[in-house]
């Protein structure tokens, strides 16, 4: 068996064995599986319609900033390429996997999409840690989280690095500047001047446009939570925002199980338990946002991985929708 698989197997089974203590101990104190009775139409419905809010601006993200560069890709093609990263995204370590979207394309500047897969990555990361981040700070700041400590020596270096983030995604001219300039000094031109060749005609305000969508995503992703908790146990939308953001920052850093399972739901349980939120709840929530925005998108991208190796095979081709 190659390492890779054993680095997949090995992954999998750390989440399961991290999911199989927090269950134990968490069952010992409140019944899990019964949690689960209480879950009602109406509140699988709602979660059905945040799943595709979810999906739905990520492939608006997606689709405006590989429009900027390829106007001629139809929107189906646009869809399995983030779909077919998903797929890729719930087996690497932070959904880098995702960076593979360009695989789909194969009658395109593959390394060029990566560029753009890069910064579409990257907006939503910076978005979800800055407002991660802050969360962190403000129950530092109140005493919510790690009592009275001194949280300056940690905010100034975070926050400068937040900002040099920021600086550099609102700007794609000097990103493709900079690439070019790095391009030229390492002697690897032709990878790294195709990605920054992606960039191409990019401005100020395609970033804010792809940041303003990447905001109403992330707070769809923190709404999520807070309703898949909630139908486990009561707690405020405060709470659940501030604990949501904080995990979601945290688990980044975390990236050593399939689908980050495990370590998700344990963040979660840590970050939650100091506004006095079920245990149970907090596991079970957990879960279902591993199924609803991993599981189930990535086994959707598994259709257009079968498309990939059918078209290959000369049985089938994309293309064919409009866009």
């Amino acid at each position: 068996m190659k390492t890779s698989g054993w680095i997949f197997w090995i992954k999998i089974l750390a989440g399961i064995a991290l999911l199989i203590v927090l269950y134990n101990k968490i069952d010992n104190r409140e019944s899990v599986l019964k949690a689960f009775a209480r879950l009602s139409p109406s509140y699988i419905l709602l979660c059905f319609a945040l799943f595709f809010a979810n999906i739905g601006l990520a492939f608006l993200r997606w689709r405006y900033l590989l429009k900027r560069r390829f106007p001629d890709l139809a929107s189906w093609d646009i869809f399995g390429s983030l779909m077919f990263g998903y797929s890729l995204g719930l087996l690497t370590p932070g959904s880098l996997g995702e960076m593979g979207r360009g695989l789909f394309f194969a009658d395109r500047d593959r390394v060029a999409i990566t560029g753009l897969n890069v910064l579409d990555k990257l907006a939503s990361q910076i978005v979800l840690m800055s407002i991660g981040w802050s969360s962190i700070m403000i129950m530092i700041a109140d005493g919510t989280l790690l009592g009275e400590f001194n949280a300056t020596a940690i905010l100034i270096p975070g926050t400068i690095v937040l900002l040099i983030l920021w600086i550099v995604v609102l700007n794609p001219p000097r990103l493709r500047k900079w690439i070019h300039q790095w391009a030229m000094k390492k002697g690897t031109a032709s990878r790294l001047h195709s990605i920054a060749y992606a960039l191409d005609g990019l401005k100020t305000r395609d970033s804010l446009v792809m940041m303003a969508i990447s905001l109403v995503w992330v707070f769809v992703i923190y709404f999520q939570y807070h309703v898949l908790i909630a139908i486990f146990t009561d707690l405020s939308i405060k709470s659940s925002i501030l604990s949501a953001s904080a995990t979601q920052f945290t688990k980044t850093f975390i990236p050593i199980t399939f689908g980050e399972l495990g370590v998700r739901e344990g963040i979660a349980i840590f970050f939650y338990q100091h506004f006095g939120v079920s245990e149970g709840a907090v596991f079970n929530g957990s879960l279902l946002i591993f199924f609803f925005n991993f599981l189930i998108p990535s086994l959707t991208g598994l259709y257009f991985l079968f498309q990939i190796r059918e078209r290959r095979n000369g049985k089938s081709g994309f293309g064919k929708a409009n866009s």
